[in-house]
């Protein structure tokens, strides 16, 4: 994501580092991520803070997506996803751990990637 996009929109722009830095590709349990977050930000984001659930079932309604949320918790702990329980925690660890280097090795690596 380059500079221009983050000063034209900061919100948007770490809403999408939110659920994608840090992250590894190859399956879908843990290329992206949820943070659980607020009521207060759940409502204004239309829910889409549950990002790894609407990754995983895109025609969900988005008043559905907390409840898809705890209903797939075994699989999440099972995979390694990665759920955060608000957006400073996030970006307290991206900070913390840099982008890519460091933190990446924190990441969990349980889940086998997709063929």
């Amino acid at each position: 994501m380059e500079a221009s996009s983050f000063a034209k929109n900061p919100a948007r722009s770490g809403r999408g580092w939110a659920e994608h830095m840090m992250t590894r590709p190859g399956h879908p349990l843990i290329q992206t991520r949820t943070v659980t977050s607020n009521s207060f930000v759940s409502f204004f984001m239309c829910n889409l803070n549950y990002h790894l659930e609407h990754h995983l079932f895109p025609a969900m309604p988005w008043y559905h997506l907390p409840r898809l949320h705890r209903l797939l918790q075994d699989d999440y702990r099972q995979a390694g996803s990665v759920v955060y329980r608000s957006y400073s925690r996030f970006v307290w660890d991206a900070v913390r751990t840099g982008p890519y280097g460091l933190a990446l090795q924190s990441l969990p690596t349980k889940a086998t990637p997709t063929a």
